[in-house]
């Protein structure tokens, strides 16, 4: 419910906008931000890119046989398709959050095997894969998993940490139950994407729309806050602001998604341009002191003498709208008079 007010109310704030920026999210604690769609830093997105940048310090996975969506990174489901982040990289992103927050948007290609999505190193203790179908494993550890069944859909995920072990995880706005313990082996102190550390076995067919990575748990607000996000960025078909393409399956979380496959990659459906407000423009000036001579004269304060500028003006060179009245100025202020032309 929380997450359906907070959708609504993000809509509302920008009907007209489209998807909303990775600066949506919430920036309190967040140290990375890997983002589809912004996969070359921020409001920039690179379909040739070989890596892929984080959004906070610029951190790159290095992709290998990874092709790149307008809104996500596609795996093959194979040893040679996959991302590495480096050992430092790794240290100053997942290495801070073993007691905090990991979030990730993605779509399986199939859900009939085990797949390891992301394994990092042993000190942050974070994983995240699916395992027989129907279980989430979340750490490099022996620690409880969750009952979950990812198949084929748009699903996001936050998983909370204390101590490098998982604790609780949201899926999909809901908290799944858990079940008997079981870990990720083969990590080590690099973070790998798209199967495991070793790359010897559970490749991950699909796609990776986001990975977030705090160094604090955040709250259940909080992470309804950021599903609502998400929804804008990857799951609603809209454009973000500053022209990023964000093809996004058109589904809510939890309905079945289109194959995300290097080998189905078929362009999106034509969506109408976003609609767009057209302020019409003030009236200008007159330009001369001629353009001001129309319609009946007025009566000076002389007798016989007309008067060729309009009440409360000082001609064509008076200034604008929002100018305070004479003598209601700074004291510093000056006014500079200009003679009309001669006639």
């Amino acid at each position: 419910a929380l997450h359906t007010v907070l959708l609504a109310f993000l809509a509302a704030l920008a009907p007209d906008a489209g998807a909303l920026p990775a600066a949506a999210y919430i920036q309190k604690g967040l140290v990375a931000c890997w983002d589809g769609a912004e996969n070359a830093g921020t409001g920039r997105h690179n379909a040739s890119a070989t890596v892929w940048r984080d959004l906070v310090a610029g951190r790159e996975f290095t992709l290998s046989n990874v092709a790149v969506r307008a809104d996500a990174m596609v795996f093959a489901g194979s040893a040679t398709s996959f991302g590495l982040l480096s050992a430092t990289d790794t240290a100053a992103t997942f290495g801070l959050a073993a007691n905090g927050t990991l979030e990730i948007v993605y779509a399986a290609d199939t859900e009939i095997r085990n797949q390891l999505l992301l394994q990092s190193s042993t000190a942050s203790g974070i994983a995240f894969g699916i395992q027989n179908a129907t279980l989430l494993t979340v750490g490099n550890a022996s620690a409880r998993r969750y009952n979950f069944t990812s198949g084929t859909a748009t699903n996001r995920v936050a998983v909370r940490y204390a101590s490098a072990m998982p604790v609780s995880a949201v899926a999909n706005g809901a908290a799944p139950t858990t079940t008997h313990s079981d870990f990720w082996s083969s990590a080590n102190t690099e973070t790998t994407i798209g199967t495991r550390a070793s790359r010897a076995s559970t490749h991950f067919p699909g796609a990776i729309y986001c990975i977030r990575v705090y160094d604090r748990p955040l709250s259940d607000a909080e992470i309804a806050l950021n599903q609502a996000v998400d929804e804008t960025r990857f799951l609603l078909g809209k454009t973000a602001p500053g022209g990023i393409a964000v093809v996004g399956d058109p589904y809510p979380l939890g309905e079945p998604s289109p194959a995300s496959g290097p080998a189905s990659l078929a362009p999106s459906p034509a969506r109408p341009p976003p609609r767009t407000t057209s302020w019409p423009s003030p009236p200008s000036a007159p330009a001369t002191a001629s353009a001001w001579r129309t319609g009946p004269k007025r009566r000076g304060r002389r007798r016989g003498r007309t008067s060729s500028t309009p009440p409360n003006s000082k001609g064509p060179s008076s200034p604008g709208f929002g100018t305070p009245p004479r003598g209601t100025g700074s004291p510093s202020s000056t006014t500079t008079r200009t003679s009309p032309p001669s006639m």
